[in-house]
């Protein structure tokens, strides 16, 4: 079978894209929403124990580290597991972000190690 490398090139630049823009929202989502919530007596605490774990993976996001972002995607689903079970509580949007971020990170790795094959 043969496969175009420009289309798995294309591909890994728009999931990398994906990837930062998705990996960017959930942040600032935590974040506000965090700040937002009015019985919360030490907030920065909170914030910081919901962004420190994504935070780690800035800089593996940034280098494209295919390994870290593999950790990053295993790490998306604890997340996802918490946004599940709070969806009733706080909505669908967080778990919307964590889910639409966890298929760019996995598709990214696919594409990325695929355009890498095809081009030796």
């Amino acid at each position: 079978i043969y496969y175009n490398i420009m289309d798995y090139i294309t591909k890994r630049r728009y999931s990398r894209i994906a990837s930062l823009a998705l990996y960017a929202a959930l942040l600032a989502y935590l974040t506000l929403t965090t700040l937002m919530s009015p019985s919360i007596a030490n907030v920065w605490v909170i914030v910081g124990a919901k962004t420190l774990p994504l935070l780690l993976f800035l800089p593996s996001m940034i280098r494209q580290q295919l390994q870290a972002m593999i950790w990053l995607s295993f790490l998306l689903l604890l997340y996802l597991i918490f946004a599940v079970l709070m969806t009733t509580t706080e909505g669908w949007i967080m778990t919307v972000l964590i889910g639409a971020l966890f298929m760019a990170v996995v598709l990214h790795i696919r594409w990325h190690n695929r355009a890498n094959s095809n081009t030796r």
